[in-house]
């Protein structure tokens, strides 16, 4: 992968793909307590993205002003207690490919331009869907290494 604009046309395609009851995890694999992340849920009526927030951020990894001016400026909605303190975006049923395609402008702009995260080599991804037992779904075209975030 060589940049931001191929990540977000890869991770459209994923989460295109998506089969109900996705989860997909995007995040910075260290520091481990403190990582910065983007998520999606993958339901009948929905497809939600989530990004972290600050109530779970150290204050030095948080965005700074112009950091928040973008993820605002981008679409994201401001964290609340129904979204468990993140930043949020809900693309109601049917999902189309332009909702997979704005979800994943929203990833970046909320990593890139909000987080200042430079590359999305520096990222990794979990992913798999809440049926009985958990089982992994593997994103192939997203380029990033897969691995728990513990």
């Amino acid at each position: 992968m060589t940049g931001w604009t191929e990540f977000a046309e890869h991770l459209a395609a994923e989460l295109a793909k998506l089969p109900l009851g996705a989860r997909v995890i995007v995040f910075e694999p260290e520091p481990a307590r403190i990582r910065r992340f983007v998520q999606f849920a993958r339901d009948e009526d929905v497809l939600s993205a989530q990004l972290i927030g600050d109530r779970y951020l150290d204050e030095n990894r948080r965005p700074t002003p112009a950091g928040y001016q973008a993820i605002t400026d981008g679409g994201w909605n401001q964290p609340d207690v129904d979204n468990g303190h993140l930043w949020w975006v809900d693309f109601d049923a049917p999902v189309t490919a332009e909702d997979c395609h704005r979800a994943a402008e929203l990833a970046v702009t909320g990593l890139r331009d909000g987080y200042t995260i430079t590359s999305p080599t520096e990222l990794a991804y979990n992913a798999w869907t809440d049926h009985a037992g958990h089982p992994d779904l593997d994103l192939p075209t997203l380029g990033l290494p897969r691995q728990p975030m513990q």
